[in-house]
């Protein structure tokens, strides 16, 4: 079954015959063996008023059932995604391009990606528990290398016949960057096994803009604070990859115990011409050097991985900041091996989810990264219309949260935000989080901007990420589904997800008076689980937010549908979208008894899916 279009509909009860007669798709479910059962894995987690972290793991078996009869409207299949990426396109209707081009290339990969070690958090980088952690990653990428070794010799040798030559290669992809002359660019796209050809250098600028607020109001915003007030969940490695940074500044000193390094090949770490990386990093863990009001997000130990080059604007002359495609690619393999997991990638590339930038954000989230990417800046045009179809990469991508951003005062989506639908029918963004907040600029060592656009609020979220990822669960089990499902369950948006908002602004829980209930099932198609959540023993009045989220790969869909079910047997809340890969519910007025959520397998035509349940429930 191809991806669709996000419809969302009530759930209508109807015999198979009458919905098949109407031409409408249907999911009957096929009867279960008797006593036939599946596990989930869930938990309890929560957070006191003294800032202690409580987790409870229960493993149980729950019955499966047939999915009863239920109808979505047809909807019209997206174009197939092209092979060429469009500046490559661009680039090779120029008459005045020389002979050969330097490219990207991408192939089928049937190379699984293992789940990395994770670092304990609590830990220092070079203590030995972690060194050792570190040596077992390495291992892990020199083995993935010499498996994809006679596989890249053997494509080189290929494509050398059609005076192809192989530069260098990927491991975290099965991608190669190669020397080609521009006539060949054609047939190599016909090639069965490759994915996607792009171009090294593209030059898109980081997606910021706008101008307006403090820090401080971010956080407001998104409820962190109580979060850094708890030591132990300010531990943890994130990577940034953005255009470096200013490591001198105030807002960085006393130094922090980073890892600084450049993808792009220039021999520096620095912010040179983006001004970009500063904030970010600031954002995510500025100190309060310069007042509390300008304080970052979190104290979580953050790298700074270079992918931007300087060039010059064709248009302005002036120097500014450039992606380099190669570099960003090498920017999530180097994220992976340093054991980052939490990834902002502050990226508007113009490729879809085959691009080699969105697959390696795909396999960074295979190997345990949260990945964290912006929506773009792209999303209406010179008059103010919103323009469907503009998220960028790896935005983009199948296993990315794709950041929408709003204005911290007005509380207004940006107009320039990027907006989905993405090329395969996936909603996007995901959620949204605050832009327009004063922080660090590279100009000197205690200047400060308004930072902007997506990129303000990329850098918001993955703050959050990194605050959820560390609550939830310890070092060794922090599955990144049950993150992405978290997130979108805290979304506070209370209408149908859209291509605007998403699952909305989010707020992260209050400690002493939210609990998570972090799941994780697996469903075939025509199947109904339901996953108790919460027993309540008085009637109080929430709100209970729940939310599902489930990894695919491209040009694959399965379609999972989200109930939430009340003491009674009633069903008081439905999200049954058709194109996405997750679902959100909310209700207010909870009576006594045992809630459920009901995840059902409308069309799975993969076999089988497993799918990650973000349960959460305020003034408990």
């Amino acid at each position: 079954m191809s991806r669709r279009s996000l419809v969302r509909t009530v759930a209508v009860v109807a015999a198979a015959a009458g919905l098949v007669a109407s031409g409408q798709p249907v999911a009957i479910g096929a009867p279960e063996p008797a006593g036939a059962t599946t596990t989930v894995l869930g938990y309890r987690v929560d957070m006191r008023p003294d800032g202690t972290v409580v987790r409870t793991r229960v493993e149980r078996s729950v019955p499966v059932f047939a999915a009863e009869p239920y109808a979505k409207p047809a909807q019209a299949e997206p174009k197939p995604p092209g092979k060429i990426d469009p500046m490559l396109a661009t680039a090779l209707a120029d008459p005045k391009g020389g002979d050969r081009i330097k490219l990207i290339v991408g192939f089928t990969d049937d190379v699984v990606m293992p789940r990395f070690p994770d670092a304990d958090p609590a830990l220092a980088r070079d203590s030995g528990a972690n060194a050792q952690k570190q040596r077992d990653a390495d291992a892990l990428v020199s083995g993935i290398r010499s498996r994809r070794q006679a596989e890249y010799q053997a494509l080189g040798a290929d494509l050398a016949r059609m005076d192809i030559h192989t530069l260098s290669s990927y491991w975290l992809v099965k991608g190669m960057v190669v020397d080609a002359p521009r006539s060949a660019v054609a047939g190599l796209a016909k090639r069965a096994d490759v994915t996607y050809i792009e171009p090294v250098h593209t030059g898109e600028a980081p997606p910021d803009s706008d101008p307006a607020n403090d820090e401080i109001e971010a956080r407001i915003r998104m409820g962190t604070d109580p979060f850094f007030n708890t030591g132990a969940l300010n531990r943890g490695f994130a990577g940034i990859l953005d255009t470096g940074v200013r490591s001198t500044h105030t807002m960085f000193n006393p130094p922090r115990p980073w890892l600084l390094r450049d993808e792009t090949g220039s021999g520096s770490i620095s912010d040179t011409c983006g001004n970009h990386g500063t904030s970010t990093m600031a954002i995510m863990t500025g100190n309060a050097n310069l007042g509390d009001r300008l304080r970052g997000i979190s104290a979580i130990t953050t790298d700074s991985i270079k992918v931007y080059d300087c060039i010059v604007d064709p248009v302005t002359g002036q120097l500014r900041a450039g992606l380099n495609r190669d570099a960003a690619i090498r920017g999530f393999q180097t994220a992976v091996n340093i054991m980052d997991r939490t990834i902002v990638a502050e990226m508007q590339a113009v490729e879809n989810e085959n691009g080699l930038i969105a697959a390696a954000a795909d396999r960074a989230f295979d190997a345990g990264a949260v990945v964290i990417a912006a929506n773009g800046n792209f999303g209406a045009d010179q008059n103010g219309n919103p323009i469907p179809g503009s998220v960028r990469s790896p935005a983009v991508a199948q296993k990315v949260i794709g950041i929408g951003a709003f204005d911290v005062r007005t509380g207004i989506t940006s107009l320039s935000q990027g907006r989905g639908p993405a090329p395969d029918g996936r909603t996007k963004p995901d959620i949204q989080t605050p832009t327009n907040t004063e922080t660090a600029s590279n100009v000197s060592d205690t200047s400060t901007q308004v930072f902007g656009g997506t990129s303000c609020a990329t850098a918001q979220a993955g703050g959050a990420a990194a605050y959820l990822r560390s609550f939830l669960f310890a070092a060794n089990e922090a599955p990144p589904g049950f993150v992405y499902a978290q997130l979108i369950a805290r979304g506070t948006s209370t209408s149908f997800l859209d291509n605007t908002t998403g699952a909305g602004p989010i707020r992260l829980p209050v400690p002493g008076q939210s609990s998570s209930f972090p799941q994780q099932v697996t469903i075939a198609g025509g199947q109904s689980v339901d996953i108790p959540v919460f027993n309540s023993t008085v009637f109080f009045n929430g709100p209970l937010r729940a939310a599902i989220w489930w990894p695919e790969a491209p040009a694959t869909h399965n379609d999972i549908d989200l109930r939430l079910i009340a003491p009674n047997g009633a069903v008081v809340g439905s999200s049954l979208s058709i194109g996405s890969v997750y679902e959100k519910v909310s209700v207010t007025g909870l009576t006594p008894g045992e809630w459920k959520i009901r995840v059902s397998g409308f069309s799975v035509p993969g076999g089988s899916q497993t799918v990650f349940a973000g349960v959460t429930i305020d003034n408990i």
